[in-house]
């Protein structure tokens, strides 16, 4: 059971990596998204001069996002593109039984600018214009709020899981401080078997040597 707890432990600690590395991208997401908020109430005041360079420096960011998300994995997952481990999600065994209280499933939302609602394709969002920009505030600040819920998933499924891991790691030392207190009561016990038959032993070989002697004594007074 030891050994089950353990692997379990391992797997919590996994799941603990994977999140981590979901909660990043998610923080970079989140730093381009307030980026892009900035450049986006910059160009709503009508500034028209620099529109130009401030749209280049939005589209460039929206492609940013679209990469990170796009290309942050874990093993073989891809967590934060969107596809189907936001519905299936990834379990984790993280217990010692195939009940369903010893397993987690983490699901990761998208964060691509599509899923957001910030793409230049598919929501038209951009700052070519004031009335662009203005579009472009509202949809960034509904992404930005998507981002930080995603961000405070990852740190409910990273507050369980260290739950876990700490009561696994206590069930484990609990454990094997029992079976090491059932070694050690069967060795005492060994022990003091061991000890009474040995005292057995030598007191019948003292009782056969007195035996021995008495009969010699007897023997010499015959002679």
């Amino acid at each position: 059971k030891v050994g089950s707890m353990k692997v379990a432990s391992q797997n919590a600690s996994e799941a603990q990596s994977m999140l981590q590395v979901a909660d990043g991208a998610y923080g970079q997401v989140n730093n381009i998204l307030v980026r892009m908020k900035n450049l986006a109430t910059q160009a709503a005041s009508g500034q028209t001069e620099s529109l130009s360079t401030m749209n280049s420096e939005f589209v460039a960011l929206q492609n940013e996002i679209d990469r990170i998300a796009g290309s942050t994995t874990y093993g073989n997952k891809k967590l934060t593109d969107g596809s189907t481990i936001p519905t299936v999600g990834v379990t984790f065994q993280v217990g010692p039984t195939n009940a369903p209280d010893n397993q987690i499933n983490l699901k990761f939302s998208g964060a691509m600018t599509g899923c957001l609602g910030v793409s230049s394709s598919s929501s038209g969002i951009c700052i070519n214009s004031a009335s662009d920009a203005q579009k472009a505030m509202s949809a960034i600040d509904l992404a930005l709020s998507s981002v930080n819920a995603y961000m405070g998933e990852i740190g409910t499924y990273q507050n369980r899981l260290q739950y876990t891991i700490d009561n696994l790691s206590v069930g484990i030392e609990n454990f094997q401080s029992s079976e090491s207190t059932i070694r050690d009561v069967d060795m005492a016990e060994e022990m003091t078997t061991f000890t009474k038959n040995q005292i057995l032993q030598q007191s019948g070989i003292s009782m056969l040597s007195q035996a021995n002697q008495s009969s010699q004594q007897i023997l010499s007074l015959l002679k």
